[in-house]
């Protein structure tokens, strides 16, 4: 336990490294919220419409003009980065993140608009109550820590969660010992939850868990 201990802070340093971009704009790893709403597919209330920032997938619903930036942005994301081979952003620009992964390069205004959006994805959509426990349409219990973990996430999700669990052991110091090797954190879907992931997987456990009531029906 006292190993263990001695890891965490390195975690914590870990999760609020900077990024750095060309230029003279440095921002913290952490500054952008960054919930996986790819695969909701409930139909957008009037004045809306999917953003589809990074494919058909997304389904964050966002107004027309939103939109329409975020498919201009990504017509320009190679002339916004260092090279093709690195996806830093140039000056004046910064990742948009509308997901985890996505590193299209946008106006800092554009990815607090994005942050935004992700934010009020859950108020923008038509659903009906219809009881309670039940993932809404798009969703699946993720179970990354049994048959009880009900929080709804993407089926995409749900398969990186069993993927995860089937590999545990390759990623821990030693069969006795939860820490985890360079590169992986826990991922604490719950307390007790000491399954090692990428970072990036940690931080989408993390954002289900906070969204976790508002995907579920009757919400």
């Amino acid at each position: 336990m006292a190993s263990i201990r001695k890891r965490l802070p390195a975690v914590a340093a870990a999760s609020a490294a900077v990024i750095t971009v060309a230029g003279t704009m440095v921002l913290p790893a952490a500054a952008v919220a960054v919930p996986n709403l790819l695969s909701q597919p409930d139909t957008c209330k009037s004045g809306y419409v999917w953003r589809e920032a990074t494919g058909p997938g997304d389904h964050v619903c966002v107004t027309p003009g939103v939109r329409a930036q975020a498919q201009d942005d990504n017509a320009h994301a190679a002339d916004r980065r260092v090279s093709p081979s690195d996806p830093t952003c140039i000056s004046g620009y910064v990742w948009r993140e509308a997901t985890a992964n996505d590193l299209v390069c946008v106006t800092p205004g554009t990815r607090a608009q994005t942050k935004d959006d992700n934010a009020h994805a859950a108020s923008r959509v038509q659903s009906d109550a219809q009881g309670s426990d039940t993932c809404k349409s798009g969703y699946v219990w993720r179970e990354a820590t049994g048959s009880e973990d009900h929080v709804c996430v993407t089926p995409g999700v749900r398969a990186q969660a069993r993927d995860d669990n089937a590999h545990a052991a390759d990623r821990r110091v030693s069969p006795s010992d939860p820490t985890c090797i360079s590169g992986y954190v826990w991922r604490e879907a719950t307390a007790n939850d000491l399954v090692c992931v990428t970072p990036g997987t940690r931080a989408q456990t993390k954002d289900d868990n906070a969204h976790a009531a508002s995907r579920v029906q009757g919400s």
